[in-house]
């Protein structure tokens, strides 16, 4: 009479329903510039000394680590290619180690003259977007509108007297005033009192 039955279990352990992305930290193009930057990097560094040598290839190092393998923000609709170009200009200069007179110099005129050309370029945006739309619906509210860059929370408040306040220092005056009487000792509700003399406790009020 056979009392048991031995069954076969397989042990082995099974394979993950889904399989990790694995991204990639490396982009090849950025790697065969370094490659061939290295390369120069050696010539050009004959003559220098060590510790030179080793700010030179620190420089290139980090200005590869930026642009290479960093993740690329979100740019402005507005800018040119001219003004992309004088703030890559800037980020290298900002990044060097040992920075001399001439290069802050050079910080500050380049700082200058972006201010100047995103001025520009912001303006030129907002007339061809004015324009676009004058065209197209013969009006300049969706302009506007695709144009606003911030939000107003209050934009305007009344005061006591019903008067329209839309300057920032009158709202916030208005405010303040009131809940500084809002939450004043003179405005405080005193308890209830029930039928038989007794008070009703702050626990039942709230």
């Amino acid at each position: 009479m056979v009392r048991a039955k031995l069954l076969h279990t397989d042990s082995t352990k099974k394979n993950r329903p889904f399989r990790v992305k694995t991204t990639k930290t490396i982009i090849p193009e950025a790697t065969n510039k370094l490659e061939k930057e290295l390369i120069n990097f050696i010539e050009n560094t004959k003559e220098l000394n060590i510790q030179h040598k080793y700010n030179k290839f620190e420089d290139l190092m980090k200005t590869k680590k930026t642009t290479g393998t960093a993740k690329e923000k979100k740019t402005v609709k507005w800018l040119t290619d001219e003004t992309k170009e004088m703030l890559k200009t800037r980020v290298e200069l900002i990044s060097t180690t040992a920075k001399t007179r001439i290069t802050r110099t050079k910080i500050r005129e380049i700082s200058k003259s972006i201010k100047l050309n995103m001025r520009k370029d912001r303006q030129r945006y907002r007339l061809e977007i004015l324009e676009r739309c004058i065209q197209k619906t013969g009006g300049t509210k969706r302009a506007i509108k695709q144009l606003k860059e911030k939000t107003d929370w209050i934009p305007n408040l009344y005061d006591k007297n019903m008067k329209h306040k839309t300057r920032r220092p009158e709202i916030m005056s208005i405010a303040t005033n009131f809940f500084r009487e809002l939450y004043s000792k003179k405005n405080y509700n005193k308890p209830n009192i029930l039928a038989g003399g007794e008070e009703v406790p702050d626990i039942i009020n709230a």
